[in-house]
């Protein structure tokens, strides 16, 4: 890459470009939905592009996530979708949007959050297995759910069940 890559925050002049790298990156238009619903249901916490000149090369979502306890609901967050244009990938493009994301997170007092995903991944920026933290999703996906406290200790004591924005369940 010859121009400097931007990591910013998303907004409406980048939807379409946004909706276009999530349809690219994963083939098909679910995940293009899912930001669009979550963008209108207002749970989209923190949504972040990666731009190369003028293009959007990179989007991550984070949204609102609640873990049930039994007795309480206590709010999370949730990575994804991430995306990378396809000609881009491998290029670290990823990587970027998650350590600034995280960032953002932490600064916006968010506790905690966790991310169903690949395992040769998202360990390399702090996540373990959720269940690290008795904390288990609907997807029963074992180690690919994936949690990080974004505030030391912030997990300790809690038990229960990771839930997703109601737009996740049109995947």
């Amino acid at each position: 890459m010859s121009c400097p890559l931007a990591i910013k925050k998303e907004s409406i002049i980048y939807q379409d470009q946004v909706d276009r790298i999530n349809k690219l990156a994963f083939q098909g238009a679910a995940e293009m939905k899912l930001v669009q619903d979550l963008r209108s249901n207002g749970d989209l916490l923190v949504s972040l592009i990666a731009v190369y000149g003028n293009d959007v090369v990179g989007h991550i979502a984070f949204s609102r996530g609640w873990i049930e306890t039994g007795q309480d609901r206590i709010p999370t967050v949730g990575l994804g979708p991430m995306a990378v244009h396809p000609t881009h990938q491998g290029k670290g493009i990823g990587s970027q949007l998650i350590q600034e994301s995280l960032l953002t997170l932490r600064d916006m007092g968010e506790q905690h959050c966790f991310v169903l995903g690949h395992t040769w991944f998202y360990p390399k920026f702090g996540f373990v297995p959720a269940s690290t933290f008795t904390i288990d999703s609907i997807y029963q996906a074992g180690e690919h759910f994936m949690g990080q406290e974004l505030v030391p200790g912030s997990l300790q004591g809690i038990r229960g069940r990771f839930i997703y924005s109601a737009a996740f369940e049109g995947l």
